[in-house]
């Protein structure tokens, strides 16, 4: 269910219920794991084909193939609620709205340009193994304490308003710490500052993200949480990216 959910990779289809799909917040991280060794293994492979440039376009591309473009889309509507001028209301009604406005389509394109010079820099680091397989672990596996943190921006409405109903403190432990376990290993190839860095001002971020929406639209959803876990990896591989390894 958590890989039905948060990708396009084929699997079997699940009977849907709310404990279930509690239940499959807790694996968030995994499926952004395995999202991440996919795009970081075409990554590597298309860097020996065609040079870095091509290297660092073809793993952004396939991470957001992977992933449907679910939390793009969630940060293209939180550009176009942010533009807005008006109440919370208004900012919803835009949120919803599938079209983009020309100034957030020109953030996002921006956006990307990061992303791709970010990866770029880790992959001639020498890092491109490493670097996209944990900055999507840690762009989703705090989904989970999202969910549960709230308050809805429409309560009662929507999935992210449903799913916050059932959130427990068992889920967030259980995927946080899923999280931590998966990141050990890279201590013996990442310096220990650096995935700090990268960890913790990446939690620390997604709670002012939080704090910001919450005094804009009242509270979080959907689009929120999918802005934030771009922002989260676009703020770990910019981390990865400074990083200067022995050679």
């Amino acid at each position: 269910m958590a890989l039905g959910f948060l990708s396009r990779i084929p699997v079997p289809t699940v009977q849907a219920d709310a404990e279930k799909m509690v239940r499959s917040t807790r694996l968030f991280g995994g499926v952004g794991l395995l999202i991440g060794i996919l795009s970081a293994l075409a990554a590597n492979l298309a860097a020996v084909l065609w040079g870095t440039p091509g290297g660092a376009l073809v793993g952004v591309g396939v991470g957001m193939l992977l992933s449907g473009g679910l939390h793009l889309d969630g940060l293209a509507d939180c550009l176009d609620g942010w533009l807005v001028n008006g109440g919370p209301e208004r900012r919803i009604e835009v949120m919803h709205d599938p079209r983009i406005g020309a100034l957030s389509a020109a953030f996002l394109f921006l956006f990307l340009l990061m992303t791709i010079f970010f990866l770029y820099r880790c992959l001639e680091a020498g890092l491109g193994l490493w670097a996209l397989p944990l900055a999507a672990l840690w762009g989703r596996a705090p989904l989970a304490w999202e969910l549960w943190s709230g308050p809805p921006a429409q309560p009662g409405k929507g999935l992210y308003a449903g799913l916050h109903s059932q959130m427990s403190g068992v889920d967030v432990g259980l995927s946080l710490l899923l999280g931590l376990i998966v990141t050990l290993p890279f201590v013996l190839v990442l310096p220990l500052w650096g995935l700090g860095l990268g960890v913790g001002g990446a939690l620390v971020g997604s709670a002012l993200w939080h704090r910001s929406w919450r005094q804009r639209i009242g509270g979080l959803s959907g689009d929120v949480l999918g802005a934030a876990v771009e922002l989260r990896e676009l703020w770990l591989l910019a981390i990865f990216a400074s990083l200067e390894l022995p050679r």
